[in-house]
């Protein structure tokens, strides 16, 4: 199979176009062979120069068009995004995105490059007095009318779009759309999310790959049944382009931390969930930093649709930033630590924010308690155990837990535990707000796994109790129906610690054998925590 003589080149590269970004990975690493045509098909089909091919074909251009994204912060979306993932030609126009003040230096480069100004009924024939007369509108806070885009937008969220400008040149139309805020707050609240990509100045990115190029399915967003005619003739596009419509997304996903669609963690443009493609820089400039990978947004899952939650970050910008609506206290926190940096010019609002964001998507004990709702303990309730059995990836490698075997015998009199008890486990959980709520779950319904598989097949969970903090969770768990053999057997358990002084009490930690999180004086506090609580 690795000879040329089997799989000619033409045969390779047919191969390639029809395989997803996973299922070209694992191409390139079946023989020596294939990764060399896998480097150079990525090289050659996944650049800056297929994204704008048949739009901007010559090359200074394109360098042109890429300094001007650089300084505007214009994004490009629609179908022009979506092919340069997918492969495939869908026509269509070129959707650009901008600030609205930035609109006026975009609108005038596409005048500069051969497009003519194509004027509404409502616009004026001259496209710089009309954005003047736009602008003299906002500022005297005049209602505008009703504001004319094709219908492949026009189901999207508006009231953050002051103005749609067409500029053709040939059979090539560009609509120039001027945002009110963030020209990402526009495009996440399209009609689904096959259509949220973005190409910014040097990089393109797929905000959910796994849904749109792995499994071809679109969840709808904001869109409530049944939906206007013009919302479903602009779906069904899609739908015939070969995208399964997805109206409720699954709960095994949506409760998953580590899943892109989840509520329970942010999400930041060009994060591990993103499909990302890097530009080469055309200009040769020196780089000017990819500041859009300091936006971030969350998913929300109401009673009639899905909907993306975001907030404007209040920063000097040019180029509005949001961020996922429970972090923004945090981010202006942050930012006012450094005001003084900012202020003096030695630290940019834009790199501040970004590193911010980026500390904050790598904090592994996320979410903050205070940005997700506390409904989510009646969620780990409703969880069937055969589900609540299976550990979802990365659950249980992330977690830091202390865990305290102890019979019966160190509880006694203890209100809050059962007389018919034969195990009671303390347990400290290193997590807090609803990931602390469904790591807690996850714990206990493996720990009950646990015991089952160890033949203790009459155990149950008599007494549960837990307390969430700001850096931790702890609490206890009274089981019943063990047998006297399990504590034989975890008397050998190379698993567990003993501790000083304490008698038929037995430590476990996971990850295994971390001596940080089992110190006689953290296994004491825990103990004496998980008592008051069941004492109460």
């Amino acid at each position: 199979m690795a000879s040329r003589e089997y799989l000619p080149l033409d045969l390779l590269e047919n191969i390639t176009n029809h395989l997803s970004p996973v299922d070209l990975e694992s191409f390139g690493r079946c023989c020596h062979l294939f990764r060399q045509h896998t480097t150079a098909y990525k090289n050659r089909v996944f650049c800056i120069e297929r994204a704008y091919r048949g739009i901007f074909d010559d090359v200074k251009v394109l360098k042109d068009f890429q300094n001007l994204q650089t300084s505007t912060g214009l994004m490009v979306s629609g179908s022009t995004a979506l092919r340069l993932f997918t492969r495939v030609e869908y026509g269509g126009d070129l959707d650009c995105y901008c600030h609205l003040p930035q609109a006026i230096a975009s609108g005038l480069w596409f005048l500069a490059h051969d497009f003519l100004f194509m004027p509404t009924v409502d616009q004026l024939d001259d496209f710089a007095a009309d954005f003047t007369r736009l602008c003299k509108l906002f500022d005297d806070e005049t209602p505008l009318g009703g504001i004319a885009v094709e219908e492949d937008i026009r189901e999207y969220k508006l009231n953050n779009i002051a103005a749609v400008w067409n500029f053709k040149r040939g059979p090539l139309i560009v609509q120039l759309m001027g945002t009110l805020g963030s020209p990402l707050a526009t495009i996440l609240s399209f009609h689904s999310t096959c259509v949220m990509n973005i190409l910014s100045h040097d990089a393109a990115y797929c905000l959910f790959p796994n849904l749109t190029l792995e499994r071809r399915v679109s969840l709808l967003i904001d869109l409530t049944l049944p939906m206007t005619e013009v919302q479903a003739r602009a779906v069904d596009k899609y739908s015939q382009r070969g995208f399964d419509l997805l109206r409720n997304a699954p709960t095994s996903s949506t409760c998953n931390p580590n899943s892109a669609v989840t509520f329970l963690r942010p999400r930041f443009v060009g994060d591990r969930h993103c499909y990302k493609i890097t530009f080469k820089n055309l200009s040769g400039n020196a780089n000017q930093g990819n500041f859009v990978e300091a936006n971030s947004w969350g998913m929300s899952y109401l009673r009639k649709f899905n909907s993306t939650t975001t907030t404007d970050v209040d920063i000097s910008c040019s180029t509005p930033y949001i961020a996922f609506t429970g972090d923004i206290l945090d981010i202006q926190r942050h930012l006012r630590a450094v005001d003084g940096l900012i202020e003096r010019q030695l630290l940019s609002d834009e790199t501040a924010l970004l590193t911010i964001q980026t500390l904050i998507s790598q904090n592994a004990r996320r979410p903050h308690p205070a940005s997700f709702p506390w409904h989510a303990l009646n969620i780990v309730i409703s969880i069937p155990i055969s589900t609540a059995l299976t550990p979802y990836s990365g659950n249980g490698i992330d977690m830091e837990v202390l865990m305290i075997f102890q019979t019966l015998r160190n509880w006694q009199n203890v209100r809050g535990v059962p007389t018919h008890t034969d195990i009671v486990m303390p347990f400290k959980m290193h997590s807090t707000g609803a990931m602390g709520i469904f790591n807690i779950g996850f714990l206990l319904c493996n720990i009950y796994r646990s015991f089952i598989s160890d033949g203790e097949s009459k155990v149950e969970i008599c007494a549960l109790s837990f307390k969430i903090g700001i850096d931790y969770g702890v609490g206890f768990a009274a089981f019943a129906g063990v047998s006297p053999a399990w504590i034989e057997r975890a008397e050998t358990t190379p698993m567990f610690d003993v501790v000083p002084g304490l008698t038929e009490t037995f430590v476990m930690t996971w990850p295994l054998c971390r001596d940080d999180l089992s110190t006689t004086q953290c296994v004491h506090h825990t103990l004496k925590e998980s008592r008051d609580l069941a004492s109460m």
